[in-house]
């Protein structure tokens, strides 16, 4: 299932998760782990098992709210995909929409950031 289509295009199949960008060379060849026979000139990317970027995905979620961005988020989504069909995903968020803003509102309302330490 790919979930966006743009220059940065994210899509799952079958047990991984896949990130690639156009032009996307972002000096992972410099990284320890990076075979250096890639050329970076050309498009790349990554797959990732699904249960990493699931769990990726919550805690992310937890940032953003958090830092009280994601209702940020999900209103520049709705603007930038909402007006088009779009997968299963897509759709259930256009179709929940406010029911997800209204409980994301009061997640971000009760999340606090970590205490902080004496130093």
């Amino acid at each position: 299932m790919a979930y966006f289509r743009d220059p940065c295009y994210l899509f799952e199949s079958d047990e991984h998760f896949h990130i690639w960008v156009r032009g996307g060379y972002d000096s992972w060849r410099e990284s320890s782990w990076a075979q250096m026979t890639s050329t970076p000139e050309v498009d790349s990317g990554v797959q990732v098992p699904v249960a990493t970027m699931d769990r990726f995905v919550l805690m992310r979620l937890a940032e953003m709210l958090v830092e009280k961005t994601a209702t940020v988020t999900l209103n520049a989504m709705a603007t930038e995909l909402f007006s088009r069909l779009g997968n299963a995903g897509e759709n259930c968020l256009r179709q929940n929409r406010d029911l997800l803003r209204r409980a994301l509102e009061d997640l971000e309302d009760r999340c606090l950031p970590p205490p902080q330490g004496d130093d």
